[in-house]
This record gives structure tokens, sequence and C-alpha cells, in this order.
């Protein structure tokens, strides 16, 4: 606990230290979008919470759709590291599932990315980036108990009272596919945002 509190203190210091060797000749994005952008250079602590009612019956080959795992907590965590020349943004999130058909509940899958925002990428009103992704096994009743790993990146602008952009994130399965269980999903999740 000890260490998690020193790299905490650590990283707040490298923060504020490349705060002020920041260049501040640039367009400014406001706080508004900066809220909405998860590529933004700013701490964000994000919690949600979602419940999905059964408000219909949806029907596979005549039979109807099992649900799945559609109530989850999810906390997300930006923390930001401005250096001279690059922006190093890592974003972690965890989720805690509920399975209805099953009543079991458990961690989901921990995703942890980095984009690296070269200064060049960033104008101000947006950036661009790229970087390595992580994906940390979960409880095996409502998630994946493997690792993942791949890439992120990210394209985002601000233009008046409009945001835009996309975040891609793609997790392959460190498992060699033939080694797989019959009847096993060999899928690799990309997420678009």
């Amino acid at each position: 606990m000890r260490k998690l509190l020193y790299i905490c203190v650590l990283l707040l210091a490298i923060t504020a230290k490349a705060q002020d060797t920041k260049e501040s000749d640039k367009p400014m994005q406001d706080d508004t979008s900066k809220a909405l952008d998860a590529t933004a250079t700013q701490w964000s602590f994000q919690f949600a919470y979602q419940f999905m009612p059964d408000y219909h019956s949806d029907l596979v080959n005549g039979v109807p759709r099992r649900a799945g795992l559609d109530n989850y907590v999810q906390l997300r965590i930006v923390a930001p590291i401005p250096l001279k020349g690059l922006t190093i943004l890592p974003r972690v999130t965890i989720r805690h599932y509920e399975d209805v058909n099953t009543g079991n509940s458990g961690f989901g899958n921990t995703e942890i990315f980095a984009l690296m925002i070269p200064s060049f990428s960033d104008w101000g009103t947006g950036r661009a980036g790229i970087g390595p992704m992580v994906t940390l096994p979960g409880n095996k009743d409502v998630a994946r108990d493997e690792w993942g790993y791949g890439l992120s990146g990210a394209v985002v602008n601000s233009s008046g009272p409009w945001f835009y952009g996309i975040l891609l994130t793609q997790s392959f399965r460190a498992i060699d596919p033939s080694a797989l269980p019959t009847g096993s999903s060999d899928t690799n999740p990309l997420g678009i945002a």
C-alpha cells in the first residue's frame, strides 16, 4: 500500500512539473470539451452504472435471445503525464458485471492503455495519438480469464459547439488459437467510440 502511495505522489509531481513547462502558444481547449474528450490532458475520474431492463423480446432463429451481461458498474481513471515534446495518456477501465442468467457477478477484464501524443499532433483544440493496450484477466464467471494485448488510437477535435473524433481499441488474446478447447470462442474485441 505504501508503494502505491509513493507511485501516486510521484505521478502527481511529474504531472505538475511537466505542466509548468508545457507550451502555451497553442489554442486552448475549453473545460466543457475536455470533459467529453477521452484524450484531454486533464485528470479524470469517471463512474458509471448501467442497468438494462428486458423491454422487448429479441428472437434468434425463433428462440428468445438469452440475456447477457447487461448490468455493470464502471470506474475509469485517466492520468495524463505531459512531458516535453510528448504527452502520455494512461487510462484504466475497471468493470464489475452481473450475469442475470446465472446470478454470478465479478470483475470483468480490466483494460489499460497509454496513448502517446507527440506535441506535433496536439494542436490545442484536438489531438491524435497511438499506444499500447493490455487487457487483464477477469472473473471467469463473467469475463475472460486470460490476458490480452493490442493497440489503441485516437483522433479528436473540437470546433465551436462541436466535439468529434474516434477512439479505437483492438485487443488480441494472449493464447494460441489452436490450443483453445473445442467450442471456445476465438474473438478479438475491437472497440470503436
